[in-house]
Parts: structure tokens; C-alpha cells; sequence
């Protein structure tokens, strides 16, 4: 039996990780078009770059908590952008569909999935928690024993 005051974590590391790189490569860009070694009387100017490099850096940041937290009382989902915090009791089903996000927005991919929650009875993707079926649907099923809800053996929005 799990502890009920634990606290439990479903992320995928390799989002992680390629969102770290892609934005240590952003971060270089800036910075290179910013102090950028070129002749002549050009100096490095600091704004607007070093607002971008703060952006891009606070995303970089953002990029190491995406995931799903469960707690006692609330599940807290960690985007690029927005965290949002769901009443616990209000869940009622997790799941993994085929992703539909930033890469490929009004269709469903067949080939990658996505994990997704159903909070009052309405489907809720978690775009940020994507990646290969085998390992969505492992995360999936860490995500349903640590809700407490019962497989329902479907693995799309209406099951």
C-alpha cells in the first residue's frame, strides 16, 4: 500500500532533456547574436538580448519540472508555460491518447502519445508529457495507481 502523505511524479526524462538542449542551443544563439566578434565600430548591445536570454532561461528552468505531481489534496500539472492544480477528488481517469499539441495542432498523432487526465468528467490533455506509446502508457499506468482510479482499459478520451 502507497503512503498516502507521499508525494508522486510522473515526467518523462527524455522531454526533459531535449527540451534542455533546444533551449541551451537558444540560449547560445542570443548570447552569440549579442556579443557577436564581428569588425568594425559595432558594440554588443544588452537589451533587448538580455531580456530574451532571462526568457529563455526561465523556460530552461520550466523545462526541468514538466510532469504530473500528485499529492494528497491536489494534482499539479507542470507545462512549458502554465502549471495548473486540480482538486484531487476531482479526478476521476488518466490515460494516454495520441498526441495533439505545439507540432501538429487539430489532429492526432498515431505514432506519439500523451498522457491526459479527466478532471469533472472532461478530458484534459497534458501535452507536455508526450513521447514513444510503450513508455506513455507505462506513465499512464504510474499515474492511475498513484490517483487511485480504476483501468478502464481504453486508451483514448471517451473510455
Amino acid at each position: 500500500m502507497t503512503n498516502p502523505a507521499a508525494r508522486t511524479r510522473v515526467h518523462n526524462w527524455g522531454c526533459r532533456i531535449l527540451g534542455s538542449i533546444f533551449l541551451g542551443f537558444l540560449v547560445a544563439a542570443t548570447l552569440g547574436g549579442m556579443f557577436d566578434p564581428t569588425p568594425g565600430p559595432d558594440q554588443p548591445t544588452l537589451m533587448p538580448g538580455t531580456l530574451v536570454v532571462a526568457f529563455e532561461l526561465v523556460l530552461l528552468v520550466r523545462v526541468l519540472r514538466l510532469g504530473v505531481t500528485v499529492t494528497p489534496d491536489h494534482v499539479i500539472s507542470r507545462g512549458w508555460f502554465l502549471t495548473r492544480r486540480y482538486p484531487r477528488p476531482s479526478i476521476s481517469g488518466a490515460g494516454a491518447t495520441g498526441y495533439s499539441g505545439g507540432y501538429n495542432r487539430w489532429s492526432r498523432s498515431k505514432a506519439f502519445t500523451m498522457l491526459w487526465i479527466r478532471v469533472d468528467e472532461s478530458a484534459v490533455d497534458l501535452p507536455h508529457i508526450a513521447g514513444r506509446p510503450q513508455k506513455i502508457h507505462r506513465l499512464a499506468d504510474e499515474l492511475r495507481v498513484a490517483l487511485s482510479v480504476a483501468t478502464d482499459g481504453s486508451s483514448d478520451h471517451d473510455g
